[in-house]
């Protein structure tokens, strides 16, 4: 998830931006906190993972799958709300992941893979970004011979990974893939037609020509069509005058049938 910058805008807006990111941290402590009741109806849409938890009326989320983690920002979060939990975690550009590591190295039960994940397996040359986060399959190399500004990245798709390593399902699927979200999730393939995905969380942006994010309308078709529901929206980016439009933001879907299979004890369930 990309973070605000704060290095050259006025002194009011850092201290905006510090003392928000301070209580946003002690929001997380909170709501990851063992001993924080799971609310049926209260808190709901503060926090993603909170969401999950609250939703599937549980903490016990077995398999997560953080598909482009850039430096580790979510996985960092997605293990303090599910330390339980199986995480694996992508990213394919070299010196990007070496930072992943070594920031989420040491943490228990967490997994890095240095792929893409995509619509079809195979490799790719892209141009890389300034900003690490913004690297994306949708910006292909156009001089693959300018060795310092290019890397050949390989791609996996969410299916075939989950065959190569045994695994039947994934509670929850958070993609940032910087405008391939939907490329993700169409290479997901029979786990999502057949139910073995209950919670997606993708990127999605809502201005016209945006390249960097994936465009809500044919990623919320491709969901609905697959049985989802759209549960709510988390860091929203708004922009222009008095912040009056909405850039992007992370929507969390919900696939009621694969809760019923996957969580069948939770609180208020049928």
């Amino acid at each position: 998830m990309r973070q605000p910058e704060t290095g050259s805008q006025a002194p009011s807006v850092k201290i905006s931006y510090l003392v928000g990111s301070a209580l946003g941290h002690m929001q997380v402590r909170l709501l990851a906190s063992r001993r924080f009741p799971l609310f049926r109806r209260f808190l709901g849409h503060r926090s993603w993972p909170y969401d999950v938890c609250r939703i599937a009326g549980t903490r016990k989320i077995g398999m997560v799958f953080d598909v482009g983690a850039n430096l580790g920002q979510t996985t960092r979060l997605l293990s303090r709300f599910f330390p339980g939990a199986t995480i694996h975690s992508f990213e394919p550009v070299s010196s990007t992941f070496r930072e992943l590591m070594a920031n989420c190295g040491q943490l228990k039960g967490v997994h890095m893979h240095a792929t893409a994940m995509g619509r079809e397996p195979g490799r790719q040359t892209i141009r890389l970004q300034t900003l690490s986060e913004l690297n994306s399959l949708r910006f292909p190399a156009t001089n693959p011979s300018d060795p310092g500004a290019v890397e050949t990245i390989e791609i996996e798709t969410v299916a075939g990974f989950c065959e190569k390593h045994g695994i039947d399902r994934i509670d929850v699927l958070k993609i940032d893939a910087q405008g391939a979200d939907l490329d993700v999730l169409q290479g997901a393939g029979h786990l999502l037609q057949s139910a073995r995905v209950p919670f997606v969380l993708a990127e999605v942006g809502f201005v016209a020509g945006d390249v960097t994010n994936q465009p809500f309308e044919p990623l919320h078709r491709h969901l609905t069509d697959h049985g989802f529901h759209l549960s709510g929206f988390y860091n929203m980016f708004s922009y222009g005058a008095r912040l009056a439009r909405l850039g992007w933001c992370d929507a969390l879907y919900v696939h009621p049938e694969a809760l019923e299979q996957w969580f069948p004890d939770r609180p208020g369930a049928a």
